[in-house]
């Protein structure tokens, strides 16, 4: 038998040296030009109207690094159109005016234990209601909306804080970004995304509305500070 196995062993045909060394090198070859298919894996999945295209952008940056003033700034045009007075721990309104004429057109209210947020615009009330305990989505009945409920949802990078509006049909209106560690420099940008938000009266609630919740997120990090 074991006379058998040798000889079926002797009749296999060799693999020379020169043989292998091209199979290697071929394999070699094709590592180094086939293409990689691995996705980048990132730190935090966010939804993808994060970084849908606005068709307008307002920046606020403050006056300078200790005023309590800050400005509504249209990207497009370069033009500043509100001022806030932004309070400070001490206090409970932040007043929006029209850079113009300094008339005050709405204020709105913030605390960190209400589950309920109230902003006037226009001599218009907003209530902007909690939208489930332990959450950070608020809803809202929207006066320039035809009183539409319109959901303001929150979501987070890794250091970037996102409020998003939706519609009801979840379908993205604005979104207000604002960069964690320069909040007390810069409240962040509103960008308006699509045709809903076209008019004035719509832009100024959303404003109005999403600065509320900001509002939130600073008061806290002043009181932590």
């Amino acid at each position: 038998m074991c006379k058998t196995i040798n000889m079926l062993n002797k009749l296999k045909p060799k693999r020379s040296k020169d043989t292998a060394a091209e199979t290697n090198e071929a394999t070699t070859e094709t590592k180094e030009v086939a293409p990689s298919t691995a996705q980048p894996e990132t730190e935090t999945k966010l939804p993808s109207y994060i970084t849908d295209s606005a068709v307008q952008t307002y920046d606020i940056p403050y006056k300078n690094w200790k005023s309590t003033k800050a400005l509504v700034n249209d990207v497009s045009t370069g033009t500043t159109l509100y001022e806030l007075d932004v309070p400070t721990i001490f206090r409970s309104k932040v007043l929006m005016r029209t850079a113009n004429d300094d008339a005050e057109i709405g204020h709105c209210q913030s605390s960190l234990f209400k589950s309920t947020l109230k902003a006037e615009l226009r001599g218009q009330a907003l209530e902007l209601q909690l939208k489930k305990r332990f959450s950070s989505d608020y809803t809202y009945a929207s006066p320039a909306f035809g009183g539409a409920t319109m959901t303001w949802t929150f979501h987070s990078g890794w250091s970037d804080i996102y409020y998003v509006l939706l519609d009801e049909q979840s379908l993205p209106v604005a979104r207000w970004t604002a960069r964690g560690p320069s909040i007390f420099t810069n409240l962040g940008k509103v960008e308006f995304l699509g045709t809903k938000a076209e008019s004035q009266e719509a832009r100024e609630e959303i404003f109005l509305t999403g600065l509320t919740l900001i509002y939130i997120i600073v008061t806290s990090r002043s009181t932590s500070v």
